[in-house]
């Protein structure tokens, strides 16, 4: 198993981008953010949850090459690889492992909705059994 060092995005917005990936050049490193899908079709990391198409790419963002699997931008996931800086963005390749860290927020969304539909049910119910 391959030893990574944490690399983060105050890391990215502190440094020089091309110093950083040469800095950790042949090194894995693991990057913390939330994976989106451009309209090009790439992925990309970023380090704040649900960015509206718009804002994709505005903020520090790292290209993720070969990454396999689908996410989504509410979950928190941690991506393993080797730092490079190519056309002006930092690029993530080689990306060997992916790790869902946070929980998907939809889940909740839709446990909370079918609770509030089961409370109005059940006072509906209740309201018509005491006439």
């Amino acid at each position: 198993m391959w030893m990574t060092v944490l690399v983060t995005f105050q890391d990215i917005v502190q440094s020089d981008p091309e110093e950083l990936a040469s800095m950790h050049k042949d090194e894995r490193i693991t990057l913390q953010g939330f994976p989106y899908k451009t309209e090009e079709g790439t992925w990309i990391l970023s380090s704040e949850p649900h960015l509206k198409s718009c804002c994709i790419g505005k903020k520090p963002t790292v290209v993720l090459q070969e990454v396999e699997g689908s996410f989504s931008g509410h979950q928190v996931v941690n991506i393993e690889g080797l730092l490079a800086f190519e056309n002006g963005k930092l690029i993530l390749k080689d990306t060997s492992s992916t790790q869902h860290t946070g929980t998907n927020f939809d889940n909740f969304l839709y446990i909370f909705l079918i609770l509030i539909i089961v409370v109005i049910a059940a006072k509906i119910i209740m309201d018509r059994v005491r006439r």
